[in-house]
């Protein structure tokens, strides 16, 4: 058990802060993490975990469709769940990045 939770505090101290994208709650009251890292599970899609208060993760991959973030978890559950900023929070490196775009594009 002691080694378990060694790997995981390694794999967790291992995701810096400029790989989440953003942050969100999910319906249970747990967290969404989204992160800029490409992920295999499909092409064009990044990384992703979702924890639950009991502590259980569940891991992943996301992307934009139809302008919402569509999840498929690592169990083929797929969500889908609103854009916006009153359900995510990203990252000030990342919205800097989003206002130039935008910026360039107006």
């Amino acid at each position: 058990m002691k080694k378990l939770l060694l790997a995981l505090a390694l794999i967790s101290s291992s995701v810096s802060a400029q790989e989440i994208f953003a942050t969100g709650i999910n319906s249970a009251g747990g967290k969404i993490v989204l992160l800029s890292i490409k992920s295999d599970c499909s092409k064009n899609y990044r990384a992703m975990f979702s924890t639950l208060p009991t502590g259980e993760t569940s891991y992943g991959c996301w992307s934009v469709a139809f302008d919402m973030i569509r999840v498929k978890y690592h169990d083929g559950a797929i969500r889908m769940y609103e854009l916006g900023p009153n359900h995510w929070s990203i990252d000030p490196f990342y919205e800097k990045k989003i206002q130039k775009t935008k910026g360039v594009t107006q």
